[in-house]
């Protein structure tokens, strides 16, 4: 398997955040692409099996191999990696408490993003704005703002734009939708204090796709963020 391209790296606490796009000519995506699976985990591998359709298989793939690179990085084998969850379902390291992790995917992109801070991350491919959705889950700030969008591409991605950045919080806080979605209010660009603590953002604007990183930056640790992309047909 090709590696990622990569970014070099400047200290020693960071935040690296990795996208795959999974997307593949027909031809490809065969039994034979899911020999990929047989460098990860076999707890990854079962995964992989244990999905219907070829295209979550795909997705679930990809998630292992950024899952796999991201973990190289800092010395660690995916294989032998043991991978826990928290109380509301966010999955840690064991052995490796200092060393933070998330993943996301949507139709055909995986997000993968690790940190020595909590971190959370999710992707989305950019649709219709939906209107009773956000009425249900936004802020009212947050709404006033999508309703006022001009309809269309512009209040499509901005309905993404806060869909992902408080999905991202929900997963770096670690209380998934324990915590209401409208009992905090995004304004892009500024840092959230929540839960007991203050998270910043870094949003990705992709054709197609919207995606956001959140981590928490009032502990020691939260140092420069390294990105990194790459399509699935580029490392097959």
């Amino acid at each position: 398997m090709a590696a990622l391209d990569d970014v070099e790296v400047a200290g020693d606490m960071e935040t690296r955040i990795y996208m795959l796009d999974m997307t593949l000519p027909e031809e490809k995506i065969s039994d034979g692409l899911f020999k990929e699976a047989q460098c990860l985990s076999q707890q990854r591998q079962k995964k992989i099996r244990a999905l219907r359709f070829g295209k979550d298989r795909l997705l679930s793939l990809g998630a292992g191999i950024l899952l796999k690179i991201g973990l190289e990085r800092y010395g660690i084998s995916e294989r032998e990696a043991v991978i826990c969850l928290g109380e509301h379902g966010k999955p840690y390291l064991r052995d490796y408490p200092n060393l933070h992790f998330n993943l996301s995917h949507s139709e055909s992109m995986v997000m993968a993003a690790f940190s020595d801070v909590p971190v959370g991350c999710d992707v989305e491919k950019i649709g219709e704005a939906r209107l009773p959705v956000a009425h249900r889950f936004f802020a009212p700030e947050e709404l006033k703002r999508l309703e006022q969008a001009p309809p269309g591409e512009e209040r499509n991605r901005l309905f993404f734009r806060f869909w992902t950045l408080k999905e991202s919080v929900l997963k770096a806080t670690g209380n998934g939708m324990t915590l209401p979605m409208d009992s905090f209010t995004i304004i892009p660009g500024e840092p959230v204090s929540i839960c007991g603590g203050t998270y910043d953002f870094c949003e990705y604007n992709l054709p197609e796709y919207q995606a956001a990183l959140c981590r928490k930056t009032d502990v020691q640790g939260a140092g420069d963020i390294f990105f990194s992309f790459q399509k699935m047909q580029d490392v097959i």
